[in-house]
């Protein structure tokens, strides 16, 4: 198995990611900012600047050192986020195609499938949902079919009924012909009834 493509796996690369670009982030604006507020301060010559002395620059230093990290963690913040942001979109995705399919198979379409992910794991998930529609699927088909089967069964000894029945009306079949045929015809509905009860309980 490939261990890359473990969730555990991704979910670690992605976090490690995260800090990784709010560290870089970080550390890129303190380096920028920090010189850039530091010679700011001594070249205007205001508190910290050369006329304040030693005390004034360690002052110069220290501000510039606290206004250089209050922005580089915002900007810091603000980067992990995005990134943090694209990650966890681009991580949903299989997710969200899961989803998709479950509610279309819940739906009535057992046609569709879930495509392979590339994370072991939600694959296993896809491929255990796919299952779930060939069932449902090869269910509704026999479903159908049995339907069929039972509708074609129904229909023979009812018309056998209707034409006995008429043939009586019409003089073409006796009393004792027409009771004789609709008794066995009855029976053979009974039967059928009674297989149907059977199938339905296994």
């Amino acid at each position: 198995m490939n261990f890359t493509r473990r969730l555990s796996t991704r979910l670690l690369a992605a976090n490690l990611l995260v800090l990784i670009a709010g560290g870089v982030a970080f550390s890129v604006t303190f380096r920028l900012l920090a010189s850039e507020i530091f010679d700011d301060r001594i070249r205007r010559g205001g508190p910290g600047g050369p006329a304040g002395g030693g005390q004034g620059l360690l002052e110069a230093f220290g501000d510039s050192v606290d206004i250089a990290l209050v922005v580089s963690m915002a900007v810091g913040v603000v980067i992990a986020a995005a990134v943090a942001f694209f990650v966890a979109r681009a991580m949903s995705k299989p997710i969200n195609r899961i989803r998709e399919t479950t509610r279309a198979i819940a739906g009535g379409d057992y046609a569709q499938r879930v495509e392979p992910a590339e994370v072991v794991e939600l694959d296993a998930l896809g491929e255990d949902v796919n299952q779930l529609a060939r069932t449902l699927e090869e269910t509704e088909q026999r479903r159908a079919s049995l339907l069929s089967d039972v509708t074609h069964e129904l229909r023979t000894p009812l018309a056998s009924i209707d034409g006995f029945v008429e043939g009586a009306v019409d003089g073409v079949f006796s009393t004792d012909e027409m009771f004789e045929a609709v008794t066995e015809e009855t029976a053979r509905l009974v039967r059928l009834v009674e297989d149907l009860s059977v199938l339905s309980k296994t």
